[in-house]
């Protein structure tokens, strides 16, 4: 279901009073048309820049809406673009992705805390074994999974930089070199996130392994959109 993050202090906004005062409206008009015009951006752009001009949002708000926001700051003109600053902390789909995050990863920690090993006499071996495993598992050896999985499709990684090696440990805290290992071959068999959409974005490491995406993928959220990659022998 879509929906937008509207903050429950937003009539009393500063800059709500402002647009009030430039528009001659009252708070509630102000705040409708700004709920209008969010959910007409959510819509039509994924990260807050759209192609056209102020009066494509004056015709979804009220003449003098577009430029009214442009005073404000809240909107900003660049050529043939419109801008919405802040778009992906607020609205679109990484904020929607942040307010639900914590939620989804709950409930993954906790259905793997139900199924714990079910023989207690290998429990102290098992152990022994994980924690060797994790003096292997570091940073680079993500990495060159990733590497050594791409498929030419995606950018390899060239450098580990401290907010990639922040990530890489968060997702060894919670998931086994399998799971890392499925979510970065079935990346390479989702067109969408291999440049088929209308931007030609592609998906980068660090957007895979930000945990809210890497669970989404992980658990099937993009399934539907898999196609296999055929080996060259298939083709002949």
């Amino acid at each position: 279901m879509a929906w937008i993050k509207v903050e429950h202090n937003l009539a009393t906004k500063v800059e709500v009073f402002q647009l009030c005062r430039l528009l001659q409206i009252k708070n509630v008009e102000a705040v409708g048309h700004l709920v209008n015009f969010w959910i007409w951006a959510d819509q039509n752009s994924e990260d807050g820049q759209m192609i056209g001009d102020l009066s494509m949002i004056d015709a979804i708000t009220m003449e003098g809406f577009g430029k009214a926001l442009t005073e404000v700051n809240w909107l900003t003109e660049d050529g043939n673009q419109i801008i919405i600053p802040n778009f992906l902390l607020h609205n679109g789909s990484s904020a929607k992705r942040r307010a639900t995050t914590a939620q989804r990863v709950a409930n993954f920690r906790k259905k793997k805390t139900l199924h714990p090993p079910c023989n207690p006499s290998s429990v102290s071996i098992e152990l022994l074994e994980k924690i060797r495993e994790d003096k292997k598992r570091n940073t680079n050896n993500i990495v060159d999974l990733w590497n050594e999985t791409n498929q030419g499709k995606l950018p390899k990684v060239q450098a580990v930089s401290a907010k990639r090696k922040t990530l890489i440990a968060k997702i060894l805290k919670t998931f086994t070199d399998e799971d890392i290992k499925k979510v970065f071959e079935k990346v390479q068999m989702i067109p969408f996130m291999t440049g088929d959409n209308e931007r030609k974005w592609v998906a980068s490491f660090d957007y895979v392994m930000r945990e809210d995406s890497f669970i989404k993928i992980l658990e099937g959220g993009w399934d539907s959109q898999i196609k296999p990659i055929r080996k060259e022998w298939e083709l002949k």
